[in-house]
């Protein structure tokens, strides 16, 4: 079984857990944590894997330090992603509903775990624009297609892109600026 699951820390000496029913805690060791590049918030992604033949024990454990939008998972990898934000660059949207400011540098991080026993990060990547949901992600023939929503920095609106990564997430297609106005 792989749980995914997120841990806040509140404290700057926080460090994501693992614990069996009645058990001690087992603190996840620092050789098992990443961080994203520019962390937004003092939230971890933890991914396990949990053996349920022998009393639901986390076999491996890794925690991601940034938090995660989405996750995508199929037989052989789980990927994860987070969006950054830069807040210094708005640009204003006006639509028939409302005007609003929006970040104009978004870029999503995916990183990519082996479902093996050790939960391996093997490979990540940034792409241009926020991913919508899961389902903006998926694998054929063992590579990744992410579709993101950006905004047009020369006038102000959404744009879309698609991207296809091989699987070491090296860009080996893309579609950029589509769909105006849709996510």
């Amino acid at each position: 079984l792989y749980l995914v699951s997120d841990y806040y820390a509140y404290n700057d000496d926080d460090m994501p857990e693992t614990r069996s029913k009645n058990a001690t805690p087992d603190e996840v060791p620092v050789n098992c944590t990443y961080s994203v590049e520019t962390p937004a918030d003092s939230r971890f992604l933890v991914v396990s894997s949990v053996d349920t033949q022998n009393g639901a024990k986390a076999l491996s454990t890794k925690s991601i330090l940034g938090s995660a939008d989405d996750v995508y998972c199929n037989q052989d990898y789980l990927y994860v992603n987070a969006t950054e934000y830069e807040t210094q660059d708005y640009n204003r949207v006006i639509n028939s509903f409302a005007s609003y400011y929006t970040p104009t540098n978004v870029r999503t991080q995916i990183v990519k775990f082996s479902l093996n026993d050790n939960l391996d990060a093997v490979a990540s990547c940034y792409v241009k624009g926020e991913i919508n949901n899961q389902y903006s992600l998926d694998e054929y023939n063992g590579n990744l297609r992410v579709a993101t929503t950006s905004i047009n920095e020369k006038n102000s609106f959404e744009v879309n892109n698609l991207y296809v990564l091989d699987p070491e997430l090296n860009q080996i297609g893309a579609v950029e600026g589509f769909a105006k106005d849709e996510s």
